[in-house]
């Protein structure tokens, strides 16, 4: 199938791009894209030992796009400090009151919450600048973002590479329909 054949080819550059430009902000979904993705290498794996290398590049490329994107964030918020926090806050939330309580939150946990902030829309991005205003040491916050992005790229290349012979027959009966 040709997206197979496309993936096998672009897709670690897919993933990089599609990760780096959702934690920049960008209104891209990156969690689909690991899903095709780790269905394409369980549809077009010739075994198990090349499956799990295709796996961890993935894995890899989805944490260096995550990683570079979320330290722009993380200096970013480091440099202007609240400021930051106060503007995307005004952005993503309605009422001010919740942007107080987010500054309440001890720096010490807010680096902890990066390896489960990408399984919950937007907490990753807030949990990125928090940790920036925070002035989480770049050594703790680096090793943090990144186990969290790996865990969360593995399991949605796993959820991918699980359901695959169902996303087959679902991207094989739109073809046939059409989009």
């Amino acid at each position: 199938m040709l997206s197979q054949e496309f993936m096998a080819h672009y897709g670690v550059l897919i993933v990089f791009i599609n990760v780096f430009g959702s934690s920049l902000g960008l209104p891209i979904p990156a969690t689909p894209t690991l899903v095709m993705a780790g269905a394409g290498i369980a549809l077009a794996a010739d075994g198990p030992s090349s499956t799990s290398a295709q796996f961890g590049i993935m894995i890899g490329s989805a944490v260096i796009g995550g990683a570079l994107a979320d330290f722009v964030w993380f200096q970013g918020s480091k440099r202007l400090g609240e400021r930051t926090l106060h503007g995307i806050g005004k952005l993503l939330v309605p009422q001010p009151s919740k942007i107080n309580s987010v500054e309440r939150f001890p720096g010490s946990s807010a680096v902890r919450v990066l390896l489960i902030a990408r399984f919950v829309p937007g907490l990753a991005f807030v949990s990125v600048l928090l940790c920036g205003t925070k002035a989480v040491r770049l050594r703790s916050f680096v090793l943090h973002d990144c186990v969290g992005i790996g865990l969360w790229a593995a399991a949605a290349l796993t959820a991918g590479g699980l359901s695959a012979p169902q996303i087959e027959k679902t991207i094989a009966t739109l073809w046939r329909f059409g989009w």
